[in-house]
């Protein structure tokens, strides 16, 4: 068996650390969180839960930072598109903030 080994791993690189891609990859399905990466303090991911989860969305890992939960809405919005703060859709604006046309707007 001399001279002989066995690949056990992947080499990465630095940029796919900091990114969040590692961490998030390690996290396999995203059922069960056990690594976490806050982007742009963390060089890499850890373990402790007092730091972000690493998400994905169109190819772009980051972390979850607005309290809304709303990053985005998907395509096809119209004005009759309408959200509260909450994500919940709305028949039609009402009075404070909205989310219309995947944009915050006050009423």
């Amino acid at each position: 068996m001399s001279g002989e080994h066995t690949v056990q791993g992947s080499e990465v690189t630095d940029a796919q650390l900091s990114s969040g891609e590692i961490c998030y990859r390690l996290n396999g399905d995203q059922s069960s969180i056990n690594w976490y990466q806050t982007l742009g303090k963390d060089p890499y991911p850890v373990l402790f839960a007092d730091h972000l989860q690493v998400l994905l969305q169109d190819g772009t890992y980051f972390n979850e930072e607005d309290p809304t939960g709303i990053r985005s809405v998907a395509g096809g919005e119209s004005r009759s598109d309408i959200f509260n703060l909450a994500g919940q859709r709305l028949a039609k604006v009402r009075r404070g903030i909205n989310i219309v046309g995947g944009k915050k707007v006050l009423f």
